[in-house]
């Protein structure tokens, strides 16, 4: 915290709350019934689908909107992995840089994404 308190930004904690695009969603639209944010990281997404399809299973709702999103392509999050040598660094060539399952694999590549379903 070099500054101090007033050196942060108002928007650090609303920029980091997990739910928070589900709040909004749920106000933009006056969804009702549950709102439910499962972070997992890369498999957030699949999680939430998952849950929600359980939701409507067990008879706790007849609709619901699941899914997920990242960004933790911040400086910080960059930042972050790059201190921890998860990011390849075939900076050179990055249409060949992501190769998950390649014996030669050196990290992976950043992305964002986001994905929703009604379900």
């Amino acid at each position: 915290m070099n500054g101090g308190p007033r050196k942060i930004s108002p928007f650090f904690v609303p920029s980091t709350i997990v739910n928070m695009v589900a709040g909004h969603l749920t106000i933009m639209y006056g969804l009702r019934g549950p709102s439910i944010s499962i972070a997992t990281a890369c498999t957030s997404g699949v999680h939430n689908i998952g849950h929600a399809a359980r939701i409507i299973a067990y008879g706790d709702a007849d609709v619901m909107v699941a899914g997920g999103a990242e960004k933790a392509s911040t400086p910080l999050g960059v930042g972050g992995f790059g201190a921890a040598r998860a990011l390849s660094t075939r900076n050179d060539n990055p249409q060949a840089a992501s190769r998950p399952w390649d014996k030669e694999r050196d990290g992976f590549v950043l992305g964002r994404w986001c994905r929703y379903a009604g379900t």
